[in-house]
């Protein structure tokens, strides 16, 4: 691969994590683009909106307190997969820094 071709592609690149879906809040422009351009579930769309007004939380900005991320955790042991979410919202609090509003 030369220079050229690698910076064309870089901002289409990610790790791949092992889930089958793509981490919108991680990707890049182009590749955002591409999922609201294939029929994504309006959910590129609305991340490639919240970039543009700088309120979307992800690979260039941290969460705020006061907003609810959801974590999910997937684990796979000997051809058995279980997988756990949860829904938290940060606070600034004394006793922690998160409330747990779902876990299932």
């Amino acid at each position: 691969m030369t220079d050229a071709v690698q910076a064309a592609l870089a901002s289409g690149l990610t790790v791949f994590s092992g889930s089958p879906t793509v981490d919108r809040g991680v990707a890049g422009d182009l590749v955002l683009q591409a999922l609201a351009t294939a029929g994504d579930d309006g959910l590129a769309a609305a991340q490639l909106s919240a970039r543009s007004t700088g309120t979307a939380a992800g690979v260039d900005r941290l969460p705020a307190v006061g907003e609810a991320l959801t974590i999910v955790a997937s684990v796979e042991v000997r051809g058995s997969q279980t997988e756990r979410h949860a829904v938290i919202r940060l606070v600034n609090a004394t006793d922690g820094f998160y409330r747990v509003l779902e876990w299932h």
